[in-house]
């Protein structure tokens, strides 16, 4: 007897727990409801980058040799023309004179071949000299000629040298810095650690120069607006357009796993407290759109490759599948799936995150 009434007590605490089970899966979550309706939604691109002035010029020179003079001091102004520094010239000076002495003479013998090369000329048409006299005249005035004429062109690249020992500013603009000192060798050559000697720049207008990797580079297009926060100057705000965007990508290692593009966005107000080299966020508008279904990101799910929510509809959970348009900062475009008046549910993220079509819910008071 015993042993049936504990049978009998065991099986009634499982029926209570299976009965317990069937009450609690059947009880509906409690979920918060979000109603569907048309708003406004801007799709934006960050980008950061540095401030530099729409014309900044790295001076470097074109010659070898040590500097012997910088003529300007850092962040005073410049005219286009004005002199800045002086390559010590004597090697050019000297090498100047060697070719204008060399041409000097080689232009006196030239005068006198030239008259023995006229008088042959003039002998040999009357067959008063035999002809290998005459070639061989002809021989040594063809040559000299040849000569000065290499040689002119040697003088008027050791003039340009010489020229170049004087470098001028190529802008109207301001001393940015100063990289070098006198005495310190300048060093020829494009995109050589050290070539720069100083850098003028017009800060007239300046620009953010930054890079967008290549998923978002296609978004932007020239004329874009654009929000500017400096981050010396806080929450402070600048627009700007989005100047050019580069058509070659700016990679350095096939390594990396995107490519990155540049970008020059144009700052259309400038101020005395912005300096090339600051560092800036730019948030590049490239779409909007009014009247237009907007969802929160945090309600919408991904299955595959198929976007859904949970809507609420007759007391229980009803997934939709929805197709997305462009996406904003917290929201996104729907551009089908649901319509406007829809309950879709948004949490909590807890019971979101779990939820299966067909439960029963209710909105949360």
């Amino acid at each position: 007897m015993k042993k049936i009434l504990i049978g009998i007590g065991i099986f009634l605490i499982i029926l209570i727990m299976i009965l317990l089970n069937i009450f609690q899966g059947e009880r509906a979550k409690e979920v918060e409801i979000e109603i569907v309706k048309k708003g406004e939604i801007i799709e934006t691109v960050k980008m950061d980058g540095r401030i530099k002035a729409y014309k900044q010029v790295e001076i470097g020179s074109d010659v070898m040799g040590k500097i012997e003079k910088i003529l300007v001091k850092e962040r005073e102004k410049v005219k286009k023309g004005d002199l800045l520094c002086i390559i010590n010239p004597e090697t050019y000076k000297a090498r100047l004179f060697e070719i204008k002495s060399r041409i000097s003479a080689e232009l006196s013998r030239f005068n006198m071949i030239k008259n023995e090369y006229e008088r042959a000329k003039e002998l040999f048409s009357k067959n008063l000299i035999s002809k290998s006299e005459f070639e061989k005249t002809e021989a040594e005035y063809l040559s000299l000629k040849e000569s000065l004429k290499s040689d002119s062109f040697v003088l008027k690249e050791a003039e340009e040298n010489l020229r170049k020992c004087y470098i001028r500013s190529p802008i109207d603009g301001e001393i940015l810095r100063i990289d070098k000192e006198e005495g310190e060798m300048a060093i020829v050559g494009l995109n050589v650690p050290g070539n720069v000697i100083m850098v003028v720049a017009d800060k007239g207008k300046l620009i953010v120069e930054g890079e967008v990797d290549e998923g978002e580079v296609v978004k932007i297009k020239k004329g874009d607006s654009v929000s500017i926060k400096v981050d010396a100057l806080g929450k402070r705000e600048f627009k700007g357009i989005v100047e050019n965007v580069g058509g070659l990508s700016i990679s350095s290692s096939t390594s990396q796993e995107f490519s990155l593009f540049p970008v020059k966005i144009l700052l259309l107000e400038n101020d005395t407290l912005l300096a090339p080299g600051m560092s800036a966020s730019c948030e590049i508008i490239t779409n909007k759109k009014k009247d237009v279904l907007t969802l929160p990101y945090s309600v919408i799910g991904k299955e595959k490759d198929r976007y859904f929510v949970f809507i609420k509809k007759r007391g229980r959970a009803e997934k939709r599948f929805v197709s997305i348009g462009i996406q904003g900062k917290e929201s996104v475009e729907i551009i089908e799936g649901i319509e406007e008046g829809d309950s879709i549910i948004k949490g909590p993220q807890k019971i979101l995150n779990l939820l299966k079509e067909g439960e029963r819910v209710k909105e949360k008071k």
